[in-house]
Protein backbone atom coordinates (compact mmCIF):
# COMPACT_ATOMS: atom_id res chain seq x y z
CA UNK A 1 0.00 0.00 0.00
CA UNK A 2 2.91 2.76 0.84
CA UNK A 3 4.74 1.87 -2.46
CA UNK A 4 1.22 2.11 -4.35
CA UNK A 5 0.67 5.53 -2.19
CA UNK A 6 4.24 6.72 -3.23
CA UNK A 7 3.75 5.88 -7.15
CA UNK A 8 0.69 7.95 -6.85
CA UNK A 9 2.22 11.16 -5.25
CA UNK A 10 5.19 10.55 -7.76
CA UNK A 11 2.73 10.52 -10.89
CA UNK A 12 0.98 13.66 -9.63
CA UNK A 13 3.99 15.21 -9.04
CA UNK A 14 5.40 14.91 -12.40
CA UNK A 15 3.40 16.14 -15.84
CA UNK A 16 4.15 13.87 -18.40
CA UNK A 17 1.71 15.90 -20.84
CA UNK A 18 3.65 18.73 -22.95
CA UNK A 19 1.17 21.41 -25.42
CA UNK A 20 2.47 21.00 -29.41
CA UNK A 21 5.17 23.23 -30.04
CA UNK A 22 2.82 25.91 -31.66
CA UNK A 23 4.36 29.32 -31.31
CA UNK A 24 1.26 31.34 -29.06
CA UNK A 25 0.57 28.35 -27.05
CA UNK A 26 0.72 27.97 -23.38
CA UNK A 27 0.26 25.66 -20.43
CA UNK A 28 0.03 27.24 -16.73
CA UNK A 29 -0.75 26.08 -14.10
CA UNK A 30 -2.60 27.54 -10.54
CA UNK A 31 -4.18 26.74 -8.04
CA UNK A 32 -6.48 29.50 -6.60
CA UNK A 33 -7.41 30.14 -2.96
CA UNK A 34 -10.69 31.06 -1.84
CA UNK A 35 -12.85 31.11 1.19
CA UNK A 36 -11.20 27.43 2.51
CA UNK A 37 -10.82 25.74 -1.12
CA UNK A 38 -7.92 25.73 -3.68
CA UNK A 39 -9.47 25.69 -6.87
CA UNK A 40 -7.16 24.64 -9.83
CA UNK A 41 -6.93 26.28 -13.04
CA UNK A 42 -5.22 25.22 -16.12
CA UNK A 43 -4.63 28.15 -18.76
CA UNK A 44 -3.97 26.03 -22.52
CA UNK A 45 -3.49 27.38 -25.47
CA UNK A 46 -3.34 30.33 -27.48
CA UNK A 47 -3.24 33.34 -25.57
CA UNK A 48 -2.40 35.70 -28.19
CA UNK A 49 -5.77 35.34 -30.01
CA UNK A 50 -6.71 37.63 -26.80
CA UNK A 51 -9.58 35.20 -26.69
CA UNK A 52 -10.52 33.39 -23.18
CA UNK A 53 -13.25 30.56 -23.36
CA UNK A 54 -13.60 29.60 -19.56
CA UNK A 55 -14.94 26.25 -19.18
CA UNK A 56 -17.42 25.72 -16.53
CA UNK A 57 -18.04 21.56 -15.81
CA UNK A 58 -21.09 19.63 -15.19
CA UNK A 59 -21.74 16.68 -12.53
CA UNK A 60 -21.52 19.88 -10.33
CA UNK A 61 -18.41 17.24 -8.79
CA UNK A 62 -16.83 16.60 -12.03
CA UNK A 63 -13.45 18.00 -13.35
CA UNK A 64 -13.24 20.39 -16.11
CA UNK A 65 -9.59 18.98 -15.54
CA UNK A 66 -10.74 15.64 -16.89
CA UNK A 67 -11.19 17.61 -20.17
CA UNK A 68 -7.75 19.24 -20.29
CA UNK A 69 -5.90 16.46 -19.67
CA UNK A 70 -7.97 14.36 -22.26
CA UNK A 71 -7.16 17.32 -25.15
CA UNK A 72 -11.28 17.03 -25.45
CA UNK A 73 -10.61 20.91 -26.92
CA UNK A 74 -7.55 20.78 -28.14
CA UNK A 75 -8.63 22.31 -31.56
CA UNK A 76 -9.83 24.91 -29.69
CA UNK A 77 -6.24 25.52 -28.15
CA UNK A 78 -4.83 26.09 -31.24
CA UNK A 79 -7.39 29.23 -31.99
CA UNK A 80 -7.86 30.79 -28.23
CA UNK A 81 -7.17 30.20 -24.62
CA UNK A 82 -8.73 28.15 -23.03
CA UNK A 83 -9.32 28.24 -19.12
CA UNK A 84 -10.48 25.04 -17.12
CA UNK A 85 -11.09 25.28 -13.55
CA UNK A 86 -12.53 23.01 -10.82
CA UNK A 87 -15.60 23.84 -8.60
CA UNK A 88 -15.17 23.76 -5.24
CA UNK A 89 -18.21 21.08 -5.06
CA UNK A 90 -15.52 18.04 -6.57
CA UNK A 91 -13.00 17.04 -9.21
CA UNK A 92 -9.86 18.12 -8.17
CA UNK A 93 -10.37 20.82 -5.60
CA UNK A 94 -8.53 20.73 -2.23
CA UNK A 95 -9.70 22.12 1.00
CA UNK A 96 -12.87 22.05 2.92
CA UNK A 97 -15.17 21.88 -0.14
CA UNK A 98 -17.87 21.19 1.98
CA UNK A 99 -17.96 24.77 3.48
CA UNK A 100 -20.15 27.70 2.13
CA UNK A 101 -21.31 25.15 -0.33
CA UNK A 102 -23.89 26.99 -1.66
CA UNK A 103 -25.27 27.94 -5.47
CA UNK A 104 -24.45 31.77 -4.71
CA UNK A 105 -20.59 30.62 -3.31
CA UNK A 106 -20.07 28.78 -6.49
CA UNK A 107 -20.58 31.98 -8.70
CA UNK A 108 -18.55 33.82 -6.44
CA UNK A 109 -16.12 31.11 -7.05
CA UNK A 110 -16.46 31.65 -11.19
CA UNK A 111 -16.51 35.72 -10.79
CA UNK A 112 -13.16 35.16 -8.46
CA UNK A 113 -11.71 33.07 -11.37
CA UNK A 114 -12.97 35.59 -14.25
CA UNK A 115 -10.85 38.88 -12.29
CA UNK A 116 -7.94 36.53 -11.84
CA UNK A 117 -7.26 35.75 -15.44
CA UNK A 118 -8.18 39.21 -16.44
CA UNK A 119 -5.46 40.71 -14.14
CA UNK A 120 -3.26 37.80 -14.90
CA UNK A 121 -3.58 37.92 -18.67
CA UNK A 122 -3.19 41.40 -19.93
CA UNK A 123 -4.36 40.04 -23.12
CA UNK A 124 -7.42 38.41 -22.15
CA UNK A 125 -9.51 41.08 -23.84
CA UNK A 126 -12.70 38.95 -24.45
CA UNK A 127 -14.00 36.20 -22.10
CA UNK A 128 -16.28 33.47 -23.00
CA UNK A 129 -18.24 31.45 -20.45
CA UNK A 130 -18.53 27.85 -21.91
CA UNK A 131 -20.90 25.45 -19.41
CA UNK A 132 -21.83 22.21 -20.00
CA UNK A 133 -25.00 20.71 -17.77
CA UNK A 134 -24.92 21.41 -14.37
CA UNK A 135 -22.32 24.25 -15.61
CA UNK A 136 -24.94 25.46 -18.34
CA UNK A 137 -27.22 26.14 -14.59
CA UNK A 138 -24.24 27.88 -13.11
CA UNK A 139 -23.31 29.82 -16.10
CA UNK A 140 -26.90 31.15 -15.83
CA UNK A 141 -26.59 31.93 -12.32
CA UNK A 142 -23.80 34.10 -12.74
CA UNK A 143 -25.35 35.70 -15.87
CA UNK A 144 -28.53 36.57 -15.01
CA UNK A 145 -26.27 39.32 -12.75
CA UNK A 146 -26.14 42.06 -15.21
CA UNK A 147 -22.80 43.69 -13.50
CA UNK A 148 -21.49 40.10 -13.47
CA UNK A 149 -22.87 40.04 -17.18
CA UNK A 150 -20.76 42.70 -18.27
CA UNK A 151 -17.41 41.15 -17.84
CA UNK A 152 -18.67 38.61 -20.54
CA UNK A 153 -18.53 38.93 -24.42
CA UNK A 154 -20.29 35.66 -24.70
CA UNK A 155 -22.06 32.71 -23.69
CA UNK A 156 -21.82 28.94 -25.14
CA UNK A 157 -24.11 26.90 -23.43
CA UNK A 158 -23.46 23.26 -24.25
CA UNK A 159 -26.31 20.95 -23.30
CA UNK A 160 -27.08 23.25 -20.28
CA UNK A 161 -29.76 23.41 -17.43
CA UNK A 162 -31.77 26.70 -16.78
CA UNK A 163 -35.06 24.85 -15.39
CA UNK A 164 -34.76 21.62 -12.89
CA UNK A 165 -38.15 20.82 -12.77
CA UNK A 166 -38.33 20.89 -16.83
CA UNK A 167 -35.84 19.02 -16.94
CA UNK A 168 -36.59 15.84 -15.10
CA UNK A 169 -40.00 16.43 -16.62
CA UNK A 170 -38.06 16.04 -20.27
CA UNK A 171 -35.52 13.37 -18.90
CA UNK A 172 -38.75 11.58 -17.95
CA UNK A 173 -40.79 11.66 -21.56
CA UNK A 174 -37.49 10.45 -23.40
CA UNK A 175 -36.62 8.02 -21.30
CA UNK A 176 -40.17 6.67 -21.64
CA UNK A 177 -40.52 7.30 -25.66
CA UNK A 178 -37.11 5.03 -25.69
CA UNK A 179 -38.18 2.35 -23.21
CA UNK A 180 -41.04 2.10 -25.77
CA UNK A 181 -38.97 2.38 -28.94
CA UNK A 182 -36.30 -0.92 -27.62
CA UNK A 183 -40.09 -2.33 -26.05
CA UNK A 184 -41.56 -3.07 -29.65
CA UNK A 185 -38.60 -3.72 -31.33
CA UNK A 186 -38.31 -6.89 -29.02
CA UNK A 187 -34.63 -5.21 -27.75
CA UNK A 188 -34.14 -6.35 -23.99
CA UNK A 189 -37.92 -5.49 -23.71
CA UNK A 190 -38.02 -6.83 -20.09
CA UNK A 191 -35.12 -4.48 -18.86
CA UNK A 192 -37.05 -1.42 -20.67
CA UNK A 193 -40.39 -2.48 -19.58
CA UNK A 194 -38.94 -2.35 -15.74
CA UNK A 195 -37.96 0.92 -16.85
CA UNK A 196 -41.50 1.72 -18.23
CA UNK A 197 -42.46 0.67 -14.31
CA UNK A 198 -40.18 2.12 -12.39
CA UNK A 199 -40.25 5.82 -13.94
CA UNK A 200 -43.83 5.72 -15.02
CA UNK A 201 -44.65 6.89 -11.10
CA UNK A 202 -42.86 9.79 -10.89
CA UNK A 203 -44.41 12.57 -12.43
CA UNK A 204 -43.34 15.32 -9.60
CA UNK A 205 -39.73 15.29 -8.29
CA UNK A 206 -39.28 15.82 -4.63
CA UNK A 207 -35.76 14.89 -4.10
CA UNK A 208 -33.04 12.94 -4.89
CA UNK A 209 -34.91 9.50 -4.78
CA UNK A 210 -36.84 10.13 -7.40
CA UNK A 211 -34.38 12.07 -9.70
CA UNK A 212 -31.90 9.28 -9.50
CA UNK A 213 -33.82 6.97 -10.90
CA UNK A 214 -34.84 8.73 -14.09
CA UNK A 215 -31.68 9.95 -14.30
CA UNK A 216 -30.10 6.08 -14.55
CA UNK A 217 -32.25 5.13 -17.33
CA UNK A 218 -31.18 8.36 -19.07
CA UNK A 219 -27.19 7.51 -18.44
CA UNK A 220 -27.96 4.32 -19.98
CA UNK A 221 -29.43 5.41 -22.70
CA UNK A 222 -26.70 8.12 -23.39
CA UNK A 223 -24.08 5.26 -22.91
CA UNK A 224 -25.56 3.44 -25.80
CA UNK A 225 -23.53 6.44 -27.88
CA UNK A 226 -19.97 6.04 -26.25
CA UNK A 227 -18.78 3.74 -29.30
CA UNK A 228 -19.26 6.28 -31.53
CA UNK A 229 -17.16 8.80 -29.70
CA UNK A 230 -14.09 10.30 -31.96
CA UNK A 231 -12.40 11.02 -28.66
CA UNK A 232 -9.72 9.41 -27.67
CA UNK A 233 -9.88 8.05 -24.16
CA UNK A 234 -7.06 8.87 -22.01
CA UNK A 235 -4.91 6.11 -19.96
CA UNK A 236 -4.72 6.03 -16.39
CA UNK A 237 -1.39 7.33 -16.16
CA UNK A 238 -2.24 9.95 -18.54
CA UNK A 239 -5.21 10.90 -16.24
CA UNK A 240 -2.98 10.69 -12.91
CA UNK A 241 -0.13 12.82 -14.86
CA UNK A 242 -2.36 15.85 -14.27
CA UNK A 243 -0.08 18.94 -13.25
CA UNK A 244 -2.62 19.62 -10.69
CA UNK A 245 -2.86 16.40 -8.87
CA UNK A 246 -5.48 13.57 -9.24
CA UNK A 247 -9.41 13.70 -9.33
CA UNK A 248 -9.84 10.78 -7.03
CA UNK A 249 -11.67 12.76 -3.89
CA UNK A 250 -15.14 12.49 -5.16
CA UNK A 251 -18.09 13.27 -2.63
CA UNK A 252 -21.72 13.39 -3.08
CA UNK A 253 -23.19 17.11 -3.05
CA UNK A 254 -25.79 16.47 -0.55
CA UNK A 255 -25.60 20.37 -0.19
CA UNK A 256 -27.17 21.24 -4.19
CA UNK A 257 -30.15 18.42 -3.71
CA UNK A 258 -32.62 21.27 -3.41
CA UNK A 259 -30.99 23.11 -5.85
CA UNK A 260 -31.36 20.04 -8.71
CA UNK A 261 -34.87 19.30 -7.42
CA UNK A 262 -36.10 22.57 -8.29
CA UNK A 263 -33.38 25.20 -9.29
CA UNK A 264 -35.13 27.49 -11.79
CA UNK A 265 -34.55 30.64 -13.64
CA UNK A 266 -36.95 30.85 -16.04
CA UNK A 267 -38.14 34.37 -14.34
CA UNK A 268 -34.82 35.52 -14.96
CA UNK A 269 -33.54 34.45 -18.42
CA UNK A 270 -34.38 37.26 -20.14
CA UNK A 271 -31.96 39.11 -18.02
CA UNK A 272 -29.47 37.27 -20.18
CA UNK A 273 -28.64 39.62 -23.66
CA UNK A 274 -25.10 39.11 -24.92
CA UNK A 275 -24.59 36.83 -27.67
CA UNK A 276 -25.42 32.95 -27.06
CA UNK A 277 -24.59 30.27 -28.62
CA UNK A 278 -26.93 27.40 -27.03
CA UNK A 279 -25.70 23.75 -28.66
CA UNK A 280 -27.66 20.55 -27.56
CA UNK A 281 -27.46 16.99 -28.95
CA UNK A 282 -30.56 15.72 -30.72
CA UNK A 283 -29.82 11.89 -29.23
CA UNK A 284 -29.42 13.60 -25.48
CA UNK A 285 -31.97 11.58 -22.56
CA UNK A 286 -29.78 13.47 -19.91
CA UNK A 287 -30.59 17.26 -21.17
CA UNK A 288 -33.08 16.99 -24.08
CA UNK A 289 -32.91 19.35 -26.92
CA UNK A 290 -36.32 20.61 -25.38
CA UNK A 291 -34.17 22.49 -22.99
CA UNK A 292 -32.68 24.28 -25.37
CA UNK A 293 -35.35 25.32 -27.08
CA UNK A 294 -37.15 26.14 -23.98
CA UNK A 295 -34.26 28.66 -22.98
CA UNK A 296 -33.68 29.83 -26.82
CA UNK A 297 -37.47 31.28 -25.99
CA UNK A 298 -36.91 32.85 -22.94
CA UNK A 299 -33.72 34.57 -22.84
CA UNK A 300 -33.48 38.36 -23.66
CA UNK A 301 -30.51 38.13 -26.32
CA UNK A 302 -31.31 39.93 -29.62
CA UNK A 303 -32.40 37.27 -32.24
CA UNK A 304 -29.86 37.93 -34.26
CA UNK A 305 -26.75 36.76 -31.78
CA UNK A 306 -28.70 33.98 -30.46
CA UNK A 307 -28.23 30.52 -31.79
CA UNK A 308 -29.60 27.47 -30.93
CA UNK A 309 -27.43 24.29 -33.01
CA UNK A 310 -29.14 20.90 -32.91
CA UNK A 311 -26.23 17.94 -33.37
CA UNK A 312 -28.33 15.68 -34.47
CA UNK A 313 -26.20 12.40 -34.07
CA UNK A 314 -24.84 13.71 -30.58
CA UNK A 315 -26.12 12.94 -26.94
CA UNK A 316 -24.71 14.41 -23.76
CA UNK A 317 -21.10 15.06 -24.23
CA UNK A 318 -22.03 16.63 -27.70
CA UNK A 319 -18.14 17.76 -28.42
CA UNK A 320 -17.40 13.53 -28.61
CA UNK A 321 -19.76 12.80 -31.60
CA UNK A 322 -19.34 15.51 -34.18
CA UNK A 323 -16.28 16.91 -33.27
CA UNK A 324 -15.42 18.87 -36.25
CA UNK A 325 -18.93 20.62 -36.51
CA UNK A 326 -18.43 21.52 -32.79
CA UNK A 327 -15.12 23.24 -33.11
CA UNK A 328 -16.68 24.82 -35.79
CA UNK A 329 -19.67 26.26 -34.33
CA UNK A 330 -17.83 27.42 -31.11
CA UNK A 331 -15.23 29.05 -33.55
CA UNK A 332 -17.57 30.27 -35.69
CA UNK A 333 -19.25 32.09 -32.90
CA UNK A 334 -16.06 33.60 -31.00
CA UNK A 335 -14.53 35.09 -34.13
CA UNK A 336 -17.81 36.79 -34.70
CA UNK A 337 -18.11 38.01 -31.44
CA UNK A 338 -14.74 38.53 -29.81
Amino acid sequence: MRLFLLSLIIISLTSCYKDPNITGQYSDEYYLRHKGVDMPVWVRGNIESEAFIIFIHGGPKLSSIEEAVSNQFEKLHEKYAVVYYDQRSGGFTHGSRTDNLSLDQMVEDMDVVIDFIQSKYEKANSIFLMGHSWGGFLGTAYLVEPSRQAKVSGWINLAGVHNFSLLWQEERNFVLKYAQEQIDANNDADFWQNAIDEVTPLTTIEGPEQYFVINYFAQIIDGTLDGRSVIDEISLVEFMSSPVGTGINQIRIESLDAVSTDGNFTSQMSNITIPSLLIYGDLDAIVPLAMGENAQSLMGTPEEDLFLVTLEESGHDIWKIEYDRFISEVSTFVEAYQ
